[in-house]
């Protein structure tokens, strides 16, 4: 009996390893795929503007910074209040 518990454990873990590999492929497709819009999304008006970089970056830093936090990240308040203090 315990060697068909170990044997099924195993299974699992197999399983986990697997779909854990499956979405991790997904989310590098789809981070690849958000990275060439993004590219395209600056590329046009850049190309059309005279926008720099500096200019993207500078309104990069003020909507992060939107949120109160200069983190990489937008999160909006209704969010932040479900967060647990450290």
């Amino acid at each position: 009996m315990d060697a068909q518990v170990a044997l099924g454990q195993n299974e699992n873990r197999e399983h986990s390893k697997q779909k854990q590999g499956a979405t991790e492929s997904q989310l590098k497709e789809r981070i690849s795929h958000l990275a060439i819009l993004s590219q395209s999304m600056w590329e046009l008006p850049q190309a059309n503007t005279g926008f720099t970089n500096k200019d993207i970056l500078k309104k990069l830093t003020e909507i992060n910074l939107r949120d109160g936090r200069k983190d990489g990240k937008n999160v909006p308040q209704s969010s932040r209040l479900l967060e647990l203090p450290s």
